[in-house]
């Protein structure tokens, strides 16, 4: 065969793999409950906004398996010198590798990183915001397969009170014991976001004092830039929005300060008003594909009664 003609036919078949991808990128789009779609959409208030007119796909390479010795690598940074206390093979996330010192634990598997410390240290001196984030950040670089070049998003942080049985919202960062950041991969200029649009690959929950309390850490190997492709323009997004064709990914009621009135535990909510107050790009990352593609994010706001809420909708950006 000529090289030329191999290298177009090659380039034919992956545009249909792609464009097969793209028509199932709506079903890997998910919510986490059964939601029902709002009896009515308002897109009278979203700012008209200017979007590229193309962007590349990405595939995402994940670990397809970590040894023991990576895990331990990985867990003696964290300070776990021991080897793990279970190492359990039968996961959905593969060869799961579990450690716990007292009330300090550390589960590694090939696609997340999770760390939790109900302890606190003698330290009573209080750091400032931004200390606190290179605290962060530091203990995040202590682990050698983390992704690389995270940035934070101010806009996700959250501020936390401290009570004997669980955490509540708190309205400043002055009042607050513990403030949750958000890390996230920026391909392109856009955010890689999963599919609750409010978290993010990588959560950091620190106290004032600086004490890590919790890290939830998305592992992934590598990101590969894949075809360029054409995406919808504004109106073409709004319209489809319009016609229903937006997936409702996430939904709460909102507590006096603004935050999830249940920090955990967000249950389907009835919407018949939603209205778009935002729209923006974001690169997707399903749970369990590999193809990376954009997508839009429309946020907007509904009432329930004398309650606020707020409500989040992907809707695939290529055309």
């Amino acid at each position: 065969m000529n090289p030329q003609r191999g290298s177009f036919v090659l380039k034919i078949i992956f545009l249909i793999l792609f464009l097969l991808a793209a028509v199932g990128l709506f079903t890997l789009i998910a919510p986490r409950f059964d939601q029902k779609p709002p009896s009515f959409i308002d897109l009278t208030q979203v700012p008209k906004k200017q979007f590229p007119k193309t962007l590349p796909v990405y595939s995402l390479t994940k670990y397809s398996e970590l040894s023991q010795d990576e895990a331990q690598q990985v867990a003696g940074a964290l300070g776990f010198a021991d080897p793990p206390f279970l190492i359990d093979k039968n996961t959905s996330e593969g060869v799961q590798y579990n450690w716990q010192i007292g009330d300090v634990s550390l589960t590694i598997s090939p696609l997340s990183i999770r760390y939790k410390n109900l302890n606190s240290s003698n330290s009573t001196i209080p750091l400032n915001q931004d200390q606190l984030t290179q605290a962060a950040r530091d203990f995040i670089a202590r682990i050698s397969i983390s992704p690389k070049d995270l940035q934070s998003n101010l806009k996700k942080t959250s501020y936390l009170k401290k009570t004997p049985s669980q955490f509540t919202s708190a309205p400043s960062f002055d009042l607050a014991d513990v403030v949750e950041l958000h890390f996230e991969t920026i391909i392109e200029g856009l955010p890689l976001i999963p599919n609750n649009p409010n978290s993010s690959t990588t959560i950091v929950r620190i106290a004032k004092n600086g004490d890590i309390a919790s890290l939830n850490l998305r592992l992934y190997k590598d990101l590969t830039k894949d075809q360029v492709f054409d995406l919808k323009d504004f109106d073409q997004a709004k319209n489809e929005v319009s016609l229903g064709k937006g997936k409702i990914v996430q939904t709460y009621l909102l507590d006096e300060n603004g935050q999830a009135l249940e920090l955990f535990s967000v249950l389907p909510t009835e919407i018949k008003n939603l209205q778009i107050k935002d729209v923006y790009l974001a690169y997707f990352l399903p749970d369990k594909d590999t193809q990376i593609q954009p997508v839009f994010v429309f946020e907007g706001t509904f009432k329930k009664g004398n309650q606020n809420g707020k409500a989040w909708l992907y809707l695939p950006a290529i055309k």
